[in-house]
């Protein structure tokens, strides 16, 4: 995944940029058709992260193989930068998480470079899972049946998920992996309920809350605990949905200098 940088005095990727810290988020968007079969098994485990500058006439406008044509090492993840666990990973883990830079790069260009997923890079996956011998639980070598088209889907080894990828040139805050602990919603009664927990909430001063894009609170949500190194626990009543219809519910951080930082995403279904 190739990305241009955003910038203020042109087009992406026309001025370099100095960058200190990322930030990557693998939690699946739903629905994955159609690897329904693979949700967070897929998700990105390990990655590395190059950086190139596309007005160096010699980098080819950053659009060359890497490593090589003006493509730069700029961070590599530990193997477990996203952590799993049996019996399979748990969204607070794969939200959004931050990684700083030893040395900061000047680029107009970031390419996230996938070292494994969750299935091919966490050994708590690899090999059978149970007794039954009717059934493949090994998670790299499970071969999934035809789909509704008799097609073949794709094995879950060969699909990687990564939902964002943030730069920065300074750290901007507490990392949302660490802020937000939960983000669920239920459906009861013809009405939705989205709650939430927070770790700590230094830096924080509230939250705003997204179904399918729009924004549902007119008014900043206010972080309990603002400015403390305590969490808090949050629910939001949502009366304007449909039976029947799917909704997805997005969380956004509002931090007391103003930036704004996707946190949290879920989905449900209104009975």
């Amino acid at each position: 995944m190739t990305v241009a940088l955003a910038s203020l005095s042109g087009p992406a990727g026309s001025t370099p940029q100095s960058i200190s810290l990322l930030r990557v988020s693998v939690l699946p968007v739903f629905p994955l058709d159609p690897q329904p079969y693979c949700t967070r098994f897929c998700s990105l485990r390990s990655f590395a992260v190059f950086a190139c500058d596309a007005t160096v006439p010699a980098n080819l406008n950053c659009t060359g193989p890497t490593p090589g044509t003006g493509w730069t090492l700029a961070y590599t993840s530990a193997a477990d930068a996203f952590p799993g666990a049996i019996p399979r990973p748990l969204a607070p883990n794969l939200t959004m998480r931050s990684f700083t830079l030893a040395n900061p790069v000047t680029a107009t260009h970031l390419r996230l470079v996938v070292n494994g997923n969750q299935c091919t890079g966490n050994p708590a996956y690899n090999g059978d899972q149970d007794n039954d011998p009717t059934s493949n639980s090994d998670c790299t070598s499970f071969v999934p049946l035809p789909n509704q088209n008799n097609t073949m889907p794709t094995p879950p080894s060969q699909v990687v998920h990564a939902a964002e990828l943030e730069a920065f040139g300074s750290t901007p805050g507490p990392p949302t992996a660490v802020v937000v602990r939960s983000f669920a919603a239920r459906a009861s009664h013809g009405h939705a309920t989205v709650t939430w927990k927070t770790g700590t909430e230094q830096g924080i001063a509230g939250f705003e809350l997204w179904r399918n894009g729009v924004k549902l609170n007119r008014t900043l949500i206010a972080a309990k605990q603002s400015g403390g190194a305590t969490g808090a626990t949050y629910a939001f009543g949502d009366r304007n949905v449909q039976r029947g219809a799917a909704y997805t519910y997005r969380l956004r951080i509002v931090e007391l200098n103003g930036t704004k930082v996707w946190a949290a995403k879920t989905s449900l279904r209104v009975k």
